[in-house]
């Protein structure tokens, strides 16, 4: 699993979701963000999000820097939407940017509209992907590609399908962010659960984000992501008292409040010896690092 450093580097979007804790959140002032560029070693791996990436002017002359000074895998987080743009699009890929984090909420205009609050045209996102899929790498690849779909009562009834929507643009991963408002967990599972088994018959690397292993189980596609900073990262979450008799208790930050407050809320604890040895290799992994 990689691991990427996080760099925000502003704090406007194209969208307003409800649910979205990015906007409370500082990036890098110019001062700050020249100094990142200046240390004698910059990481190998750097995440570019906060709002919309790339409406920010010098966008493509950082990323010209971050690769000529050793960063050797940057990703961008986005909407896709300026990626319409295709010489926008052309000259990211060009000056090293070769992963991308699309959000995605549905493919029907009317939710994706509703969850992100805002007027953006799904036409405009579905033309930026579209056209990011259009390039290829020097070694003749293409460009790395993952879409977060983020998840909540709004959408939950099309999941799966937005998931096999998303299939035509040959993603190499799909990451399922569960975010509130739910309304049932079991029906919220089920649907998750569904997603895995075709992300898996497809060959598609699946991650969950903001799913405490307890609730998937052996369906748990998340073990890396402690290793991301990203596991729970967006939501307050509580260790419960059966949270102590989980394999996963030493890593894991515990259940989200969301979950919480769900009528037919109820959890059990992971208990796998083999599970056991994974999450202490885990627990070994992040003091390390």
């Amino acid at each position: 699993m990689i691991r990427y450093h996080s760099l925000k580097i502003n704090n406007s979007c194209l969208n307003s979701c409800s649910f979205c804790s990015e906007i409370k959140q500082d990036f890098f002032s110019p001062e700050k963000l020249n100094d990142f560029l200046n240390q004698p070693k910059l990481p190998e791996s750097i995440k570019i999000f906060g709002g919309e990436p790339l409406t920010v002017d010098f966008l493509t002359d950082l990323v010209a820097n971050l690769r000529r000074k050793g960063a050797r895998r940057i990703m961008i987080k986005t909407t896709a939407a300026p990626l319409s743009d295709f010489n926008l699009t052309f000259n990211l890929v060009s000056k090293g940017a070769h992963h991308f984090e699309i959000e995605f909420f549905s493919f029907e205009p009317a939710i994706y509209q509703a969850m992100t609050n805002s007027d953006l045209s799904l036409e405009l996102v579905l033309q930026g992907i579209s056209n990011l899929r259009r390039l290829s790498l020097e070694n003749g690849q293409n460009p790395f590609l993952s879409f977060r779909i983020i998840v909540n009562s709004a959408n939950i009834n099309e999941v799966t399908r937005n998931l096999v929507f998303l299939l035509k643009f040959r993603p190499d991963r799909f990451v399922l962010s569960i975010v509130p408002p739910l309304e049932k967990l079991d029906f919220t599972l089920e649907k998750v659960r569904e997603a895995i088994k075709i992300a898996n018959l497809n060959l598609i690397w699946l991650q969950t984000e903001n799913v405490p292993f307890c609730l998937l189980g052996e369906d748990c596609y998340h073990y890396g992501e402690l290793l991301t900073s990203s596991f729970l990262f967006s939501f307050k979450a509580s260790k419960l008292k059966s949270c102590l008799e989980c394999s996963a208790s030493k890593v894991c930050q515990g259940v989200p409040s969301f979950y919480q407050e769900l009528e037919d809320f109820r959890v059990s604890p992971l208990i796998s010896s083999e599970k056991f040895e994974d999450f202490e290799f885990l627990k070994k992994e992040m003091e390390r690092l």
